[in-house]
Order: structure tokens, then sequence, then C-alpha cells
């Protein structure tokens, strides 16, 4: 994770690819889970920025 801020989590993931996988695969039942755990709260997934 690298950002928390009102009630928006951003995690960084290695790619593009990552990003759009996890957000049509897991981010539903990501959420399911934080709220059955009493959190409501958005995520965001964004991509690495690559090395120079």
């Amino acid at each position: 994770m690298i950002a928390k801020e009102n009630g928006l989590w951003t995690v960084q993931v290695e790619s593009a690819y990552a990003v759009d996988w996890i957000t049509n695969r897991l981010q539903a039942p990501l959420k399911r889970s934080l709220k059955q755990q009493g959190l409501d709260v958005e995520i965001q997934f964004v991509a690495k920025e690559p090395s120079k």
C-alpha cells in the first residue's frame, strides 16, 4: 500500500496488466472481505513506475 487517505487505499502493483487483472478479478471480493471486518473503503490499484 502506498497511500491511505479519506477512505481510499492506493495499492501499487507491478504492472498495468496487474492493475487490470486485480481490478477485474479481486477488487470486489477484497472490498467484501474488508467490509465484513468493518472497513468500508475504496481500493485503487496503480502500476509501479518503470525504473529509469
